[in-house]
């Protein structure tokens, strides 16, 4: 009974902007992927830093940042509000600057302003002609150590228990590397973040007419490590896993005080980095 998608497409979106979303799913056997789209109210423009003086007298870059979405294969959902990671005020990135393989600046951190700017926290990053520029999201000093995107990727894991909108987002891991824009004279850092990890969402649903579910758990194993799913208000379920493997779903819960339960042991999701999955016992 069990059916899941393995495919992934692509599709992006600009973050900074309220998420207020509604959930729409086609409930046919055939129409088992899903396309994550997200739909914005009141967008906020692209967020960039006021200038500043670096340490050297450089003048340092303004921030605009962008986003890739999870891709995925066809059909279509918007996330309900919580669902899915969307920068607010008091978010934190961290920015590398690496210059002949050697760091030139570490794990800068900048957080987002009220009015939608990226700004240092301590000390702004700097124009290095021919520098690679590394940005993620959510900002740990853990990763001051780390010499490139795949350090940050390996040093990362998602919550185990993502039962919260908070804990489910900071699971989010997204990345970007890449040059910047412009000279030292004027210039820009154009940051287009992907996600590093995978995300699956679950229909704990073993019978379509059951629509009033108690007692639900959902558990999503990948990498080795168990994750509890954030409960959508849609009732859908959601984890982001690290990438590694596959993931196996288990589901129980309570219908007309009847104990329900399934899993996907037999056939689990094949995990991709940046790739939405869904997973489903309802034909």
């Amino acid at each position: 009974m069990k059916a899941h998608n393995n495919l992934c497409g692509k599709e992006s979106r600009h973050f900074g902007e309220p998420a207020s979303v509604k959930t729409s799913r086609g409930r046919t056997r055939n129409r088992l992927l899903l396309l994550v789209l997200i739909a914005a109210t009141g967008v906020m423009p692209v967020m960039q830093s006021c200038d500043k003086e670096g340490s050297n007298g450089v003048s340092t870059a303004g921030i605009i940042t962008t986003i890739n979405g999870f891709r995925s294969g066809e059909g279509s959902a918007d996330f309900a509000d919580g669902g899915i990671t969307s920068f607010r005020a008091g978010d934190m990135i961290g920015i590398f600057v690496i210059s002949d393989d050697q760091h030139f600046q570490s794990n800068m951190p900048y957080s987002l302003t009220e009015d939608g700017k990226w700004e240092a926290d301590e000390y702004p990053i700097e124009y290095v002609a021919g520098a690679e520029y590394i940005a993620y999201y959510p900002y740990s000093s853990i990763m001051n150590i780390a010499g490139s995107s795949d350090d940050i990727i390996a040093a990362f894991y998602p919550e185990q228990n993502q039962a919260t909108a908070e804990a489910f987002r900071s699971s989010d891991l997204l990345i970007w590397s890449g040059k910047a824009a412009g000279n030292s004279g004027a210039w820009r850092l154009k940051i287009e973040f992907e996600h590093a990890m995978s995300l699956v969402e679950v229909d704990p649903r073993e019978e379509k007419e059951h629509n009033a579910l108690n007692d639900v758990k959902v558990n999503i194993r990948a990498a080795g490590v168990n994750h509890s799913a954030f409960p959508g208000g849609d009732n859908i379920w959601r984890a982001i896993v690290k990438p590694e493997g596959f993931a196996v779903v288990e589901v129980s819960y309570k219908y007309s005080g009847v104990d329900y339960g399934w899993d996907n042991t037999e056939d689990p999701i094949e995990l991709e980095a940046g790739c939405f999955f869904w997973e489903s016992a309802v034909g």
